[in-house]
């Protein structure tokens, strides 16, 4: 089995559950390997496309991120072919697939804005094309070009919130930092040197983020400060003196933010 892999640089970014993008590449190249048994070539690869209006399904003409796992395998008649994305739908064995493999892709390729091409000839192989709108410039996100990456203090009291956050951050380039607390946050600023950016949500017991952003802001003047909270000013509180972003929030708000705070 030759295996191959053709990433082309600078993609933009996209908007796509981590998690679900990683199990539906899993179940194409999973595919791809049961449709080549006796050795082939599988390709992985992801693209920029321009697409035209109906070049792909019913997609509107715009940019997008192409990701393929294409196959020198047996390929599919045009009958599976038509039939490929039903749930059930197998031609495998019994006890040897769901048919639930390409419905999940289908069904994340449509809840992410894009589509789901398939291309296959007996004897031939089989392309399959996941299509993902492109976010717009000023939605990419932030990247760290440093030598050294700017470092964050994230504070949320939610465990789970606090990881979800923490992982944006990382994914934008930052050094991460967290605390549960608003004084846990203050002693991670004591003893920590050259943290650039408190992101903090606002409602949280003991010191609320307002009073701990108050705080960092007369200890640490120069420290760049960003609060979030699901509930609107003013039930969130006074924040008219620091940038305020709503919850929830995706990679691409807080790049957004990060962007006017760099002004």
């Amino acid at each position: 089995m030759h295996f191959e892999v053709h990433v082309a640089p600078r993609l933009p970014a996209i908007l796509v559950d981590a998690t679900q993008f990683e199990t539906a590449l899993l179940n194409l190249v999973v595919n791809a390997r049961d449709s080549t048994p006796d050795g082939g070539r599988i390709t992985i690869s992801a693209q920029a496309r321009d697409l035209g209006v109906g070049e792909v399904g019913a997609l509107p003409a715009g940019r997008y991120i192409e990701v393929s796992v294409a196959d020198s395998g047996a390929g599919m008649s045009p009958e599976v072919l038509a039939r490929a994305v039903e749930p059930f739908f197998t031609t495998k064995p019994r006890g040897k697939g769901t048919g639930l493999g390409l419905s999940q892709v289908y069904g994340l390729t449509q809840q992410s804005g894009g589509d789901l091409r398939i291309a296959s000839k007996l004897g031939e192989g089989t392309t399959v094309s996941m299509f993902f709108p492109a976010l717009a410039a000023e939605q990419q996100p932030v990247h760290v070009q440093s030598d050294i990456s700017e470092k964050v203090l994230v504070v949320d009291d939610q465990p789970e919130v606090l990881e979800m956050v923490a992982e944006i951050f990382r994914n934008l380039g930052f050094d991460v930092l967290t605390a549960g607390d608003g004084r846990s946050a203050l002693n991670v600023l004591l003893r920590e040197a050259n943290v650039d950016l408190l992101f903090s949500d606002i409602v949280m017991p003991g010191m609320n983020g307002i009073e701990l952003a108050n705080q960092v802001k007369d200890r640490f003047p120069a420290m760049k400060i960003l609060l979030a909270s699901g509930y609107p000013p003013p039930e969130a509180g006074d924040v008219k003196d620091f940038d305020f972003l709503s919850k929830p929030f995706s990679m691409a708000d807080v790049a957004k933010k990060l962007r006017a705070l760099a002004r």
